[in-house]
């Protein structure tokens, strides 16, 4: 985000107790950053009650995916896991040619 911005992201930071807040003034930049497995849980189980709209689901889903494989395997078999997790990652973002959403999706539409 931009260094503009960088409450939110430390209001985000404190509401959750997770992540950290970094800033690079050089870039004007501001970032959120989350980086251990029950972190990284945490955003799943909110965006897992809280679904996002649109492609931003479908990326959110194979990422899902692609971390509770990474987490689910011991350490010697990650390596022959990597291969599976690139190709869920080529299919997200600009790569993505598969927009079709589950039957029982609902696009939530908040007041604010």
């Amino acid at each position: 985000m931009h260094i503009d911005d960088v409450e939110v992201l430390n209001y985000i930071h404190n509401t959750l107790g997770i992540g950290k807040v970094y800033i690079k003034k050089d870039q004007a930049k501001a970032t959120f950053l989350v980086r251990t497995q029950s972190e990284i849980s945490a955003i799943i189980e909110i965006f897992s009650k809280n679904p996002l709209n649109s492609s931003k689901h479908l990326n959110f889903l194979a990422f899902e995916r692609a971390f509770s494989l990474y987490i689910n395997q011991g350490r010697e078999s990650r390596q022959e896991l990597k291969p599976v997790i690139e190709s869920i990652k080529d299919e997200m973002n600009r790569n993505r040619t598969n927009f079709d959403m589950s039957t029982n999706h609902e696009v939530r539409i908040t007041p604010y």
